[in-house]
């Protein structure tokens, strides 16, 4: 077993010949990326930091988080919903969801609601526990 240290972790999905999806998780910090991979694009990563946005897991009850997941599905709408998850090192596991916007070039994450203020991130409604089958707490 190595060195103990901060958790980090990345995570990656294509479920469109437009656009990949990533996630980072450095620093305490959990960063959702986005490249664009239409002929004639730059095809570089852009970041938004999924930090700031309220209710992140940043200590306490809920811990830290320690490893990242994307979730994205590939659907025929130029609006794609993605949800990236966190889980902390306390066990619980969060949830924040964006959307990819193919209209724009490049394509981009918006992971504000119609308001403009920043969704939250919310804790799933059932968490992992030990011996659960097809349920959890």
């Amino acid at each position: 077993m190595g060195p103990t240290g901060p958790c980090v972790g990345i995570d990656a999905a294509q479920e469109s010949a437009d656009f990949e999806i990533r996630l980072a998780l450095t620093g305490g910090r959990t960063y959702a990326g986005i490249r664009d991979q239409r002929a004639g694009e730059q095809q570089t990563l852009l970041w938004t930091d999924l930090s700031a946005r309220p209710d992140y897991p940043a200590g306490g009850a809920a811990g830290l988080p320690c490893d990242v997941t994307v979730n994205a599905h590939n659907r025929s709408e130029t609006v794609k919903r993605i949800k990236f998850d966190v889980i902390t090192t306390t066990g619980q596991v969060w949830e924040a969801a964006c959307v990819a916007f193919t209209t724009t070039h490049p394509a981009t994450l918006n992971c504000a609601d119609r308001t403009g203020r920043p969704k939250p991130w919310i804790l799933v409604a059932r968490q992992p526990t030990p011996d659960a089958l097809n349920g959890g707490a």
